[in-house]
């Protein structure tokens, strides 16, 4: 558990996320401000970001920074590559879901 500072009211608050599943398979992870209670989305997710997620699971592939690493399958050692197709979709797709979600209240418009 993280503190982080609020936007809205300037106290520390914790960081424990919680998890709500909306229509049409859409799952958010957010947390509250403990003192105003300030909605902040983490994270929202649809059916093909999931799936795009395992995927890059079952590839190896982790997030780090701006570059990723992989399991080279001859060598077994880690190797740096960039974004791979999987990721730049799910980029997009999580970017616009949560753009969504914060602006209009649903996230497939």
């Amino acid at each position: 558990m993280r503190q982080v500072h609020c936007n809205e009211c300037g106290k520390y608050t914790s960081t424990i996320p919680k998890y709500k599943n909306h229509p049409r398979g859409i799952h958010e992870v957010y947390f509250k401000c403990d003192h105003c209670f300030w909605h902040y989305t983490v994270a929202v997710t649809n059916n093909r970001a999931r799936k795009l997620q395992r995927i890059m699971k079952q590839k190896g592939i982790q997030y780090i920074g701006e570059e990723y690493v992989a399991l080279d399958p001859e060598t077994g050692e880690d190797v740096l590559i960039k974004k791979s197709k999987e990721q730049i979709e799910l980029d997009e797709i999580m970017d616009r879901l949560k753009f969504n979600m914060i602006n209009y209240g649903v996230a497939d418009i």
